[in-house]
């Protein structure tokens, strides 16, 4: 009987020990276990924070660079919109200048077309209308017929309006002959190097040629 009791004594005691490993050894598993997925969820979770961080600072950084865009598009925009009006803005002077110029001209040589009319009138020494003409009285009255006063004389018609240089005459500026402020003969360049005038006592309104009598300046007349 005791060698009976100590069997069932110790065949307890080792189920008992059976049943304590195995229940910490259950424990050591549950409790491994725990921080594993603990850890793993928490590596998932800081992998979305990082993948969602990500993906928001590219957006930004695509916004960025399509804001910057849009604004350097702006700017050259606004560059060529002004550098366009500065251009219209230079070339409006200068069309107006080129116009007022041309059709000064225009007008002026509508006095070459007047001038023709008194062709073949005889030279009048002080003659200042179509009966007979001395040289400057038949300048006066031809751009008289034209709506201008450019004085009796030759020297106040020197003053009539800019002078320039015989070679840029154009049809319908005044050639003189003298110096200026003592000139003595004045005519109408017609062009090509032609010119209409009263020109002495015994000859009438013609043509004469640059070439054979060559004026010392000429005035364009404003």
């Amino acid at each position: 009987q005791p060698a009976q009791t100590n069997q069932a004594a110790t065949a307890q005691t080792a189920q008992t020990n059976q049943a304590a490993t195995a229940q910490t050894a259950q424990t050591n598993q549950a409790a491994t276990a725990q921080p594993a997925q603990t850890n793993q969820a928490a590596t998932a979770q800081t992998a979305q924070t990082n993948q969602a961080a990500t993906a928001q600072t590219a957006n930004t950084q695509v916004a960025t660079q399509t804001t910057a865009s849009q604004a350097t598009a702006q700017t050259a925009t606004t560059s060529q919109a002004t550098a366009s009006y500065n251009t219209q803005a230079a070339a409006q002077p200068a069309q107006t200048s080129q116009a007022a110029t041309t059709q000064t001209y225009a007008n002026n040589g509508s006095v070459v077309s007047i001038a023709n009319r008194y062709l073949g009138t005889p030279y009048a020494w002080g003659g200042t209308t179509p009966q007979g003409f001395d040289c400057s009285g038949f300048t006066q009255y031809v751009y008289g017929q034209a709506g201008k006063s450019i004085g009796r004389n030759t020297v106040a018609q020197e003053s009539a309006g800019s002078q320039i240089p015989v070679s840029q005459a154009q049809p319908g500026d005044l050639l003189f002959w003298g110096s200026r402020g003592s000139s003595y003969h004045v005519a109408i360049y017609a062009g090509n190097g032609r010119y209409i005038a009263a020109p002495t006592e015994g000859q009438s309104v013609s043509y004469g040629n640059t070439a054979y009598y060559t004026p010392s300046f000429a005035v364009h007349v404003n």
